[in-house]
């Protein structure tokens, strides 16, 4: 197939995938009467199904040096199943705007502490500076919104600590 094809292809895909990505929160979060867990099961189960049907070459080349990196193979593989169940329950715990931003802003702080932590690398001064101020809106958003949570405060703060544990897991 021609290269300028398949890039623009794949810059489709990516594009495809962005914008469902970004709907997955509000579409999930009005579906009625299922359990969130099911989402995140069938969300998991079908894409890493597809996945690897459209992988299955690349991952048979690849299995020597998967195997020797087994650990990491183990570790990354537990952390991409428990992100969708966290995603999903902690939006479902403490709405999807909030689940979503907390999720998304709490990852590169889990990415540089695993970073540092595994490289040595000391994390800069105006990067924590920053993530403070991220930190700040995260707290704000979440004791700001309690009055409007159906469930109250103590599970709105549930949902944002699931969300937390969902960050560290994609990261």
């Amino acid at each position: 197939m021609n290269k300028n094809i398949e890039q623009r292809q794949g810059a489709f895909f990516i594009l495809l995938a962005s914008f469902l990505w970004a709907t997955i929160g509000l579409a999930a979060s009005n579906i009625i009467d299922v359990n969130p867990l099911a989402t995140a099961a069938f969300a998991t189960g079908g894409g890493g199904i597809l996945l690897a049907l459209k992988s299955a070459s690349l991952l048979r080349k690849d299995l020597t040096l998967m195997l020797s990196k087994a650990k990491l193979l183990v570790i990354g593989s537990v952390a991409i199943a428990l992100y969708p169940v966290l995603f999903y329950t902690a939006m479902n715990m403490s709405g999807v705007a909030l689940g979503t931003v907390i999720s998304i802003a709490t990852a590169p702080l889990f990415a540089a502490i695993l970073e540092s932590f595994l490289s040595g690398k000391k994390v800069a001064n105006s990067w924590w500076f920053s993530f403070g101020l991220s930190l700040l809106g995260m707290l704000l958003l979440t004791f700001g919104k309690h009055e409007n949570s159906i469930e109250g405060s103590e599970y709105l703060i549930w949902g944002a600590i699931l969300a937390c544990f969902a960050g560290a897991s994609y990261a």
